[in-house]
């Protein structure tokens, strides 16, 4: 594998890891209450938990989330 291969995968990585992370701040500690109901009222130990598992399945959460949006 050359090294330009590898920086891109890197930077590939990082990009998305950078995106899930501004998906999954927000989802963890505002969205989640109105998406699942026992999570409401969950404490911070809990949010803090499921914050790596949003970051990693952030595109799928983003399309629940959006798609929640538009429901009438």
């Amino acid at each position: 594998m050359s090294e330009s291969l590898a920086e891109i995968l890197v930077l590939a990585f990082l990009a998305y890891a950078g995106i899930g992370i501004l998906v999954a701040i927000p989802f963890v500690f505002v969205v989640v209450n109105r998406v699942d109901g026992a999570a409401r009222g969950a404490p911070i130990g809990f949010r803090v938990l499921i914050l790596p598992g949003c970051v990693g399945l952030w595109p799928f959460i983003a399309f629940r989330w959006l798609g929640r949006r538009q429901a009438p």
